[in-house]
């Protein structure tokens, strides 16, 4: 049962890591909000994050309620996609 779970988890990782590639080619500034943030420690997943992305770099992660509003950032919501971070 552990085999489909990690394949699971692998190919959810390699989605978002395209995700995050290809959405940076196209803007300047992203903001990716609403999704559980997997930081790769061992605790729980952190629900309703949110993460700003200038140029493909991450400026900045933190709970949603906290997002700043960067002016003509292009925004998207990841209710169904999960983010995993090293």
């Amino acid at each position: 049962m552990r085999a489909p779970v990690k394949n699971s988890l692998e190919n959810s990782l390699i989605i978002c890591l395209v995700f995050f590639l290809a959405a940076s080619a196209f803007a300047e500034v992203k903001v990716f909000k609403n999704f559980p943030l997997i930081d790769g420690t061992g605790r729980p997943a952190a629900p309703h994050s949110a993460m700003i992305l200038n140029h493909g770099i991450m400026e900045w992660v933190a709970p949603v309620s906290g997002l700043p509003n960067p002016p003509s950032a292009h925004v998207i919501d990841l209710r169904w996609i999960c983010v995993i971070s090293q």
